[in-house]
């Protein structure tokens, strides 16, 4: 949410404020705003290029961890804690008779103990969590496929071009083409865009310092 300008706060102003000041462009312009700014410069408090550029990269670098794994360690995390709590069920009612797994009430009519209801929802849950786990898995693996064959097919065409002797600055060009066309054809996202110029730098700075 953008801040609004704090010229006066008694009367709201439209106009948004400068990066790294409190005032809009107008206000600024004021004796008030020229002061402000000093003071502001004053205490280096100020949003620099590099900053900008930082926070660019730390909103679009590649995750330590791919979120299908992230969810997968969550899901099996919550399957191993379901296990254990229908492993504890399962000693309840075995500690029971098999034989008074069933009564019957004072209306005459038979009942299942608590035990045996809490068993089977708990062998429920754990079936249904080992289904979304498996379909879960295999929309991992079609991903970690997509992934390996971006990087054999960098692997092939960077090779191709290092094999061609072209000049640093020639497999430079080629980098940034062929950066490029995955750009444009590949439909990458922002992270996974991230994957593919770490995949080609090492390639590129071994080439330049050859």
């Amino acid at each position: 949410m953008i801040p609004p300008c704090q010229y006066d706060i008694r009367v709201s102003c439209p106009n948004p404020p400068v990066i790294s000041f409190d005032m809009c462009i107008e206000h600024l312009n004021t004796a008030r705003g020229l002061a402000h700014a000093r003071e502001r410069i004053g205490s280096k408090q100020l949003f620099t290029y590099r900053d900008l550029d930082d926070e660019i990269k730390a909103r679009t670098e590649a995750p330590l961890k791919d979120y299908h794994t992230t969810a997968l360690e969550q899901m099996a995390t919550a399957l191993a804690e379901q296990q254990e709590f229908a492993e504890h069920a399962r000693r309840m009612l075995y500690a029971i008779p098999a034989d008074q797994w069933r009564y019957t009430d004072r209306t005459g009519g038979e009942q299942v103990r608590m035990e045996v209801t809490l068993y089977e929802r708990a062998q429920d849950r754990v079936a249904r969590l080992v289904e979304r786990a498996s379909k879960m898995s295999l929309q991992e693996k079609v991903v970690s496929l997509g992934r390996a064959q971006t990087e054999l097919v960098i692997r092939l065409a960077m090779g191709t071009i290092e094999d061609l002797g072209l000049d640093a600055a020639a497999f430079d060009r080629a980098r940034a083409i062929l950066l490029e066309r995955f750009r444009a054809e590949a439909h990458l996202s922002a992270r996974h865009e991230a994957q593919v110029e770490t995949s080609l730098e090492p390639v590129n700075a071994k080439k330049a310092i050859v």
